[in-house]
């Protein structure tokens, strides 16, 4: 049976809440689970961006710096899902 990448790091329990407090605290598994949940979006978004011209390699990248800064910046506190 082959496992999946939740099951090789542990992670896939864990909210986007608690993997966002975890990649403000310098822990990459936690990244790579957050970007393995969230990079269909990321895709969607480039692709759709690149109707008008622009590299979706680009867009991409550039979807992954913003779930990186949201993640090292969200506040549990605030009251708001890391998804909003």
């Amino acid at each position: 049976r082959l496992q999946t990448q939740d099951q090789i790091n542990g992670m896939g329990y864990l909210t986007d809440e608690s993997l966002a407090e975890r990649v403000s605290k310098g822990n990459g598994p936690a990244f790579d689970e957050l970007t393995a949940r969230y990079l269909p979006l990321i895709m969607v978004k480039a692709s759709a961006c690149r109707k008008v011209g622009l590299e979706s390699d680009d867009l991409m990248q550039e979807g992954l710096l913003g779930l990186l800064g949201a993640a090292k910046t969200y506040d549990l506190a605030a009251g708001a899902s890391f998804k909003t």
